[in-house]
């Protein structure tokens, strides 16, 4: 059923005008509004309808694959930037950081050591997030945290050795 037949329908029964056609009009008065009925639904009318929202659809997808394009794009330089990085273990040189380098040592620490807060819930002001960043490098130096490309190994669990023959 079409969007246009639909609304006639629901119209109809909303306004009661199969008891008003029954009441007020004669035979011929119905078949002309028959007619005129028949005529609006092979218009094409709604043909152009279904065309415009299939082109609509299309034009929505692109738009959609565009901006999955550059979300991935900026993951992906964002992961780089990431990946890029060398923690700074001297305190000395902790010092000297600004706050945007900080944030970026703390942001490498966060992607293996889970006590190191997100952004979101980073502290404001700089002597705390050089707290927290001290606190994350001695964990990191202790050995209670590991890089994530050692921690990504996954050993065999398939209950067999790797040794043994089979037959």
């Amino acid at each position: 059923m079409s969007l246009s037949q639909f609304n006639a329908r629901l119209q109809y029964k909303k306004n009661q005008t199969g008891t008003y056609i029954k009441t007020f009009l004669g035979h011929r008065q119905r078949k002309y509004l028959r007619g005129k009925a028949r005529e609006l639904d092979s218009n094409g009318g709604e043909r152009k309808q279904r065309r415009a929202q299939v082109e609509y659809d299309r034009k929505l997808i692109e738009k959609n694959h565009e901006i999955d394009k550059r979300r991935k794009e900026w993951r992906d330089a964002a992961t780089a930037k990431l990946n890029a990085i060398v923690p700074c273990l001297v305190d000395a040189d902790l010092a000297k950081m600004r706050v945007a380098d900080i944030v970026l040592q703390l942001r490498w620490h966060h992607e293996f050591d889970l006590h190191v807060p997100r952004n979101k819930d980073m502290p404001k002001r700089k002597e705390d997030k050089l707290k927290v960043l001290r606190e994350a490098i001695a964990r990191y130096t202790s050995g209670e945290v590991t890089h994530r490309e050692t921690t990504q190994e996954v050993p065999l669990e398939t209950g067999e050795s790797e040794d043994e023959d089979k037959p």
